[in-house]
């Protein structure tokens, strides 16, 4: 999970919708725009180009019914990441508020080779806790199909960490000419349009010689804290 700022404006359908007891939050343009500002992908796994696209109440319905077609409370998420949430991590880290400091408060970090991946909590806050739990279970599953189907989702960071390593290696070892090639590429990863940015910052940042070259091309919201 990374710092989403939004930029497109509500669709004007949803006031006409917030009028009526069961209105439709998905009016109009409303999961065009919603793609638009989360960058193609989900908001918690980071898992891009979706195609089991839904729309997420950051708090539910059942909590807060008001905010059913509430444009600042609707989120771009995928099937499984919805259904693992639902309404049982309450509060949470609102990642669209860029003084929730997701970046600083948590560290994701995962190894391709070992298959590993570690979710930590860098603050003792109540929200920070039930995002780093609803993370874990999205990464893990807290159920056998919740489990097989983060089993995919991990595969998928596998491979697209051991890709970005790979380029990462060619970098550190490029003649002077070559560089300037490979580095364009990182410098695309580490903004919020990559696929598991999160995972690729903290890559870079746990690198001291990558963190160097690297940290002025990421984006202020995204940097983890200082490392002395």
């Amino acid at each position: 999970m990374i710092t989403i700022l939004r930029k497109q404006t509500p669709p004007l359908c949803l006031e006409e919708e917030k009028s009526k007891t069961n209105g439709n939050y998905e009016c109009g343009d409303t999961l065009f725009r919603l793609q638009q500002d989360f960058h193609y992908k989900c908001y918690i796994c980071e898992k891009p180009n979706l195609t089991d696209i839904q729309i997420d109440h950051f708090l539910p319905r059942k909590l807060r019914p008001d905010l059913r077609c509430e444009w600042t409370n609707l989120f771009l998420c995928c099937v499984h990441c919805n259904n693992t949430k639902l309404a049982g991590y309450i509060p949470l880290l609102d990642c669209t508020k860029a003084d929730a400091q997701i970046a600083q408060k948590i560290r994701c970090t995962a190894e391709p080779m070992s298959q590993e991946v570690c979710i930590e909590a860098l603050s003792d806050e109540i929200e920070v806790a039930n995002t780093v739990r609803l993370l874990r279970d999205v990464y893990f599953g807290k159920t056998s199909h919740k489990a097989h189907e983060a089993v995919v989702l991990r595969r998928l960071l596998y491979e697209e960490l051991t890709r970005f390593t790979g380029i990462l290696q060619k970098y550190l070892v490029a003649a002077p000419v070559r560089k300037p090639r490979h580095r364009e590429q990182i410098v695309k990863d580490l903004q919020p349009t990559s696929a598991f940015t999160s995972f690729k910052i903290w890559v870079i940042w746990q690198h001291e010689r990558l963190r160097s070259d690297f940290v002025p091309d990421i984006p202020p919201e995204l940097q983890p804290p200082l490392i002395t």
